[in-house]
């Protein structure tokens, strides 16, 4: 009984609006102060929000090893030391290089130009690639009439012309975008066992390190689509960097 006095004051004083009026309604004009309401979900996707992430997240590439974004970034690194990059994302674009003039002097001997990068036209893409031998073979492979080349490197508008001497160093040489365009695919093609790896520098980008050819690996996809461009060399050294991940040799055939 006294828990129903206790109950019953307490109300009292609190105008409790449990206990109906003297016309038998509700007293809904004490009720408590309700909580402020959650914010629609779609105000809260418009709600601008900050953010202290950039791009790229870090510099370490031992902290965050992304291949592909490893490869990207060690190809604009040569891109630039060379100077080749303003014309680098026009796939008919041609060029030859300059002599050694015009070259930093402080890149390995692996990146320096070889003879065919200062006579025949090719595109600058050709010049990032981190084997002299590699280089030199392709930039050979698409001076041919595109009839001539391997299957994966011909063109669809090509007659089979060479390359005239008015068409170096502008846009409108003919022959080889299809198979730049091509060949940027597949270094680019990570989910299907194309590109290449850059094992690099593992602490610090900062070093370049991962301008000289050792650290650079071949996938078996692209091994497969461009095996004629590739020496023992560069097979031998890309087998030795799977052998220490636990894989298996380069095969140009699938098993």
């Amino acid at each position: 009984m006294a828990l129903m006095q206790d109950f019953s004051g307490t109300c009292q004083q609190q105008h409790c609006s449990l206990i109906p009026t003297d016309n038998g309604a509700l007293d809904l004009t004490d009720l408590p102060t309700p909580l402020l309401s959650t914010p629609d979900l779609t105000d809260m996707q418009q709600t601008p929000t900050s953010s202290t992430f950039s791009f790229p997240m870090t510099a370490d590439g031992g902290v965050l090893a992304v291949p592909v974004m490893s490869m990207v970034k060690a190809f604009m690194g040569i891109a630039a030391a060379l100077n080749v990059s303003d014309n680098l994302w026009d796939p008919s674009y041609m060029h030859v290089m300059p002599f050694s003039t015009s070259i930093d002097p402080s890149l390995p001997a692996n990146l320096r130009p070889v003879a065919a990068q200062l006579i025949i036209p090719h595109h600058p893409a050709l010049d990032l690639l981190p084997w002299p031998t590699m280089r030199e073979k392709l930039i050979c492979t698409l001076a041919m009439p595109s009839k001539l080349r391997p299957p994966v490197a011909r063109e669809e508008d090509d007659e089979g012309r060479w390359p005239s001497a008015s068409g170096f160093g502008t846009s409108s040489s003919v022959g080889q975008s299809k198979a730049i365009t091509q060949l940027v695919q597949d270094l680019d093609d990570f989910p299907e066992g194309g590109g290449m790896i850059v094992h690099g520098n593992s602490v610090a980008w900062g070093l370049g390190n991962e301008y000289v050819e050792e650290v650079w690996e071949v996938r078996e996809s692209f091994y497969r689509k461009w095996w004629f461009c590739i020496d023992e060399k560069i097979i031998a050294q890309s087998n030795r960097r799977r052998k220490e991940r636990g894989l298996g040799r380069l095969r140009l055939t699938a098993q």
